[in-house]
């Protein structure tokens, strides 16, 4: 039923629900979208449309270029972002590898407590925010996405995709690893 919910011409409902079915996002964010996917559509116009095209030639090339955003994370619930900084880490976190059996994530005081020593600034840090700007507590103001060309089987570059995004969101991480970049608009939403 969610995807049959348009809330805007290019997305829908259920790409911004969790494991759950549950369904929350700002309408700056959707706005925002729409107008990212617009500039990336642009860029790609701007490749294609080499100075020797006219006419049938240059509009059917046109016809083909469509930009689809790919969301591969809306909203979160507490125990999804929990489960995500088992893999992933708190970024008050770093990986603590070789003083135990296992690699753990662990906080400086819980270091500390544990007794364990090491060059906290050089040990890898966690990616996920207790406070994500994913979760409904916090506004539900954030995506992470990937974008193409329809048609295309290469992702654009996240670092294309975070040009744009810088134009239309409040905040955007590029720094992953799996190429998704992360969009919100913390400053749109008003917490009580």
């Amino acid at each position: 039923m969610l995807n049959r919910i348009k809330v805007s011409y290019h997305f829908s409902l259920h790409e911004f629900a969790n494991s759950e079915g549950l369904v929350a996002i700002c309408a700056e964010t959707v706005q925002s979208l729409e107008q990212l996917r617009q500039w990336l559509w642009d860029v790609q116009i701007e490749r294609i449309a080499q100075p020797h095209m006219v006419g049938s030639e240059l509009a059917s090339m046109l016809a083909d270029c469509e930009v689809a955003i790919h969301i591969t994370c809306g909203l979160r619930t507490e125990e999804e972002n929990a489960a995500l900084a088992t893999r992933l880490g708190f970024i008050d976190e770093r990986l603590c590898d070789g003083a135990f059996d296992e690699p753990q994530w662990l906080t400086e005081e819980k270091a500390t407590d544990l007794e364990v020593h090491f060059d906290w600034d050089n040990w890898p840090k966690g990616k996920v925010s207790r406070t994500s700007k994913h979760l409904l507590s916090q506004g539900a103001s954030a995506v992470d996405i990937k974008a193409k060309v329809i048609g295309v089987t290469e992702w654009l570059p996240s670092a294309l995709v975070a040009e744009g995004a810088m134009l239309f969101f409040d905040y955007v991480n590029a720094n992953y690893s799996d190429g998704h970049v992360h969009v919100d608009n913390r400053n749109s939403v008003e917490m009580p």
